[in-house]
């Protein structure tokens, strides 16, 4: 225990109340996106509230009555959702070199081919669309587990980039670097775990239940990266509690 100059110890329980009082202030005055982004040795952290984040954006449009209890009519709303998760997501990650280039199109497009393991054009197609029923009666089953591989795919993308911004510091990200990582995204098989995971957990009797569905997101996305790192990603280091 640090002692004062009269060598009484010092009294530390304040000092630690004041911290977390602090902290809690942060977050109710709407900044715990930048607290969390500053913390760039946690990519436990990070991916928790990308998960948490890409949630809210969900369960508002869930409380506008726009998913999933209203169908899409088209690619419109699909990749409005997408755009949104995608950009509230890559704020936590705190990768500098990433954000401007979520203004190409083509870049946005690249995280969208990896949450599915289909190119853009395919999944905004009606061919992919009526697969997933969204140019019929659509499910609030369909459209939950929809968005929730989004959620999913784009925090771990972003876990990908993150290591490899920490193991190469001195390199940015540019386009083929999403390119290269998506790709390998793709191609693994804890892409596959994650989705084939929503697929079947995301039911009518748990699609409109918040705390359930973001329970299944979180055991889906820890599925996944639990395979990919057996596949070679980095392992998680660090738990924030």
């Amino acid at each position: 225990m640090p002692q004062p100059e009269d060598g009484e110890p010092m009294e530390t329980s304040g000092v630690d109340s004041l911290v977390k009082e602090t902290r809690g202030m942060l977050l109710a005055d709407g900044l715990k996106l930048l607290w969390t982004a500053a913390q760039c040795h946690s990519a436990d952290m990070k991916l928790k509230e990308s998960i948490n984040l890409g949630m809210n954006v969900f369960w508002k449009a869930v409380g506008t009555s726009s998913i999933p209890f209203i169908p899409f009519v088209g690619a419109t709303a699909l990749y409005s959702a997408f755009i949104k998760i995608l950009k509230i997501i890559n704020t936590i990650w705190g990768i500098p070199s990433c954000t401007p280039l979520l203004h190409d199109s083509k870049v946005r497009n690249l995280f969208l081919q990896g949450c599915f393991d289909a190119s853009a054009g395919d999944i905004l197609t009606s061919k992919f669309l009526v697969a997933l029923n969204f140019f019929g009666p659509l499910t609030a089953t369909q459209t939950s587990t929809t968005i929730l591989k989004m959620i999913a795919g784009i925090s771990l993308i972003y876990e990908k980039l993150f290591w490899y911004i920490k193991n190469h510091p001195e390199r940015v990200v540019s386009p083929a670097t999403i390119g290269r990582m998506v790709m390998e995204f793709r191609r693994s098989q804890g892409q596959r775990t994650m989705s084939a995971r929503l697929t079947y957990r995301i039911n009518i009797t748990n699609c409109y239940d918040k705390a359930a569905c973001l329970a299944e997101l979180e055991e889906a996305v820890e599925a996944g990266r639990s395979v990919m790192g057996k596949e070679g990603m980095r392992r998680k280091t660090i738990v924030d509690k």
